[in-house]
């Protein structure tokens, strides 16, 4: 390892716990999980953890044979920042909208983990719970959430899900009865080729766009240039066929006016579109890139909460479409 990679990964341990102690003072209101299992990891000896928050009456309805659908998360952090426990208001709308389990999926984090470390442990967690989802009252519809990074997961995880399925003997069998009805992506990257330099020219609002001491920090930190060509690193890149194969057929994307990655979100979401995806996207007006984590007064987290409800009330019909 290079003295810029060490200098880089101390820069970077410093905004992880700025990151934490920002996030519990958001949350600190939320619930906690329900409950968290380990899962082992396909590729190597490290383990994942998924925190599971659960409707009320979990336990009771899953006794008597109910089967809850999942929607499972990743959370932002440019890949190298952040927790499972980031978006528990988000996960706490769910379930009040949804009647869905909610799983939050603590994946590992670039430098000391890079692409496609997440990629893989987004696809692991899919896997155990379509193995797990009798003991744990799940009926195998998924639907895969994130923000920023985590929604870049989102789009990633089916297509790296399909090429694994195909590929590897060892997990033959699994993912009979199991499906991802529908993607829930909150302003993802989607083309990591294009330079920031090249994103910020289409900005909206260059001057509100994330500031280079991020970028600088994340993009050399979780993949390579020669890696961000992948479909897996950019879902952009990935041919008509394998979106046709491995995306489901209701998406939602939701985009930041004064977002670099807003022009890309919205390009992408009309190639989609041709693809006969029935997709949902819409442009938040006025806010910038993670909007939504950084409120603090009564009026703007209303209209987050709202936001949420509005996006979980159209994903209500896809869960518990017959």
């Amino acid at each position: 390892m290079t003295m810029e990679y060490y200098v880089r990964l101390f820069k970077l341990i410093c905004l992880r716990l700025l990151a934490r102690f920002g996030f519990w003072l958001f949350n600190r209101n939320e619930p906690s999980p329900s409950f968290s299992n380990r899962v082992k990891c396909h590729s190597s000896n490290r383990e994942i953890e998924l925190l599971f928050y659960v409707p009320k009456d979990y336990e009771a309805q899953i006794s008597k044979g109910k089967k809850y659908p999942v929607v499972l998360n990743f959370h932002g952090g440019g890949f190298c920042l952040g927790r499972a426990t980031d978006d528990t208001r988000w996960g706490r709308i769910v379930m009040e909208e949804t009647d869905a389990v909610f799983v939050s999926v603590e994946y590992g984090l670039a430098p000391e983990l890079p692409y496609p470390v997440a990629v893989d442990d987004g696809v692991d967690a899919l896997l155990y719970l379509d193995r797990k989802k009798e003991s744990l009252g799940l009926n195998g519809k998924f639907t895969l959430t994130g923000f920023s990074a985590g929604g870049n997961l989102s789009l990633t995880i089916p297509l790296r899900l399909t090429h694994r399925l195909k590929s590897e003997k060892q997990v033959s069998g699994v993912w009979k009865d199991s499906k991802i009805v529908s993607i829930v992506a909150w302003y993802p990257s989607v083309d990591k080729t294009i330079s920031r330099e090249e994103k910020k020219k289409h900005a909206v609002r260059p001057d509100k766009c994330m500031s280079p001491v991020l970028t600088n920090l994340f993009d050399p930190s979780y993949a390579q240039p020669h890696e961000r060509s992948s479909p897996f690193c950019s879902p952009a890149k990935a041919s008509d066929k394998e979106i046709q194969e491995s995306f489901p057929d209701d998406i939602q994307l939701i985009l930041c006016e004064w977002d670099m990655l807003m022009h890309e979100g919205r390009e992408y979401a009309k190639r989609l579109q041709k693809l006969r995806k029935n997709v949902d996207y819409q442009v938040i007006k006025e806010v910038v890139h993670a909007w939504d984590k950084t409120v603090r007064e009564p009026r703007m987290i209303r209209e987050v909460e709202s936001l949420y409800r509005e996006v979980c009330g159209k994903l209500r019909l896809v869960l518990h479409e017959d």
